[in-house]
């Protein structure tokens, strides 16, 4: 296995067969995992700061765990997750670089940002030594699901999110979904049948 601290991981993007809008706005959808998504390698990093590299776009950035502000515009997405991450639990116990690929086309409607959020909420979790308040994946993807939308989770209050209304449901089908099947979820809260 990998040394601790380092570790490897895929997520994949989602692809929604039917029911939109559902996560915010309630009932159920249907959705499925792609076979497109994230690889991306996560070990220790020399500062107090989230460093992404990504290696498709030869892009990288770095934000600091104190004060997380995004230098480009896909690193919204990263910032938001550090921002979230830090205020309920605390910084992770050393930085966390991240060096990722992903074959998940932009804007294609396969959930690459949220994606790209779970990438990121996974690596800093993974760094935690204090209990969290998740029980299961469902909780995870609906935390997920809030800080993408700013809204508050359980008794964890929100911010600005990303600037999108959106809500846990590529998030749960990223994070709950079964390879090479078609997955039903419901919302407010989410179920996974």
């Amino acid at each position: 296995g990998a040394p601790p601290g380092r570790h490897a991981r895929f997520v994949p993007g989602r692809i929604e067969v039917l029911g939109k809008h559902t996560d915010y706005a309630g009932g159920e959808s249907l959705t499925c995992a792609s076979t497109h998504g994230f690889a991306a390698f996560v070990h220790p990093w020399e500062r107090p700061a989230l460093r992404v590299e990504d290696l498709a776009r030869g892009q990288s950035a770095e934000l600091d765990f104190e004060d997380p502000r995004p230098t480009a515009s896909w690193m919204v997405y990263p910032a938001a997750v550090v921002r979230r991450v830090v205020r309920h639990f605390g910084a992770p116990r050393h930085g966390v670089r991240i060096v990722m690929a992903s074959d998940l086309p932009s804007a294609s409607g396969m959930s690459s940002s949220s994606a790209l959020v779970v990438t990121v909420l996974l690596a800093l979790l993974g760094e935690h030594d204090g209990a969290l308040p998740f029980e299961n994946r469902a909780d995870l993807a609906g935390f997920g699901g809030a800080i993408e939308s700013g809204a508050d989770w359980r008794d964890l209050p929100g911010d600005a999110g990303v600037g999108t209304k959106g809500g846990s449901q590529d998030h749960t089908s990223i994070l709950c979904g079964k390879e090479g099947h078609l997955s039903l979820f419901g919302y407010h809260p989410i179920s996974c049948y």
